[in-house]
């Protein structure tokens, strides 16, 4: 059928994250295009699941190192038809609404392990006191808008 909708979906900051794998497991076709701004976290996801890639009739999943900051450079525009999700937005919302605590010490959450603030690549710390909040969520807005079909 030439006319199959696309409803791929753009994963954010997904770092060693399980939510990918329980969108295909939930029957989400996909693909999903999952997005983290470190090399070896997506070489570790890759590897994870490099059995299921090679075995897979069709890509329903996929692990990419860019970041939307700067411009989700290597996604073609209008390739994501389905929507964009921020890794940790999904965490903190989650959280709010009870699901995670983060003091429990059996916490393996939805990243595996990995606590996350949340935040992502706006997240302030000592390395970027100036960093300009405003500026950032500008240039994520306009990756991600430049990546989603209209």
């Amino acid at each position: 059928n030439n006319n199959k909708i696309n409803e791929s979906i753009l994963l954010l900051g997904c770092g060693n994250s399980k939510v990918g794998e329980q969108f295909i497991i939930h029957s989400f076709l996909g693909p999903i295009i999952q997005i983290d701004i470190s090399s070896k976290v997506t070489q570790l996801m890759n590897r994870r699941y490099e059995k299921y890639f090679k075995e897979a009739p069709i890509k329903r999943m996929e692990y990419l190192v860019d970041d939307a900051a700067s411009g989700l450079t290597s996604l073609e525009p209008g390739c994501i038809g389905g929507g964009v999700l921020d890794k940790g937005l999904v965490d903190v919302l989650h959280r709010s609404l009870g699901k995670i605590d983060m003091r429990d010490d059996d916490f393996d959450g939805l990243d595996g392990g990995r606590p996350n603030s949340g935040g992502g690549s706006l997240q302030k710390n000592k390395t970027n006191e100036g960093f300009d909040d405003d500026m950032t969520i500008r240039n994520i807005m306009k990756s991600v808008h430049r990546v989603l079909q209209p």
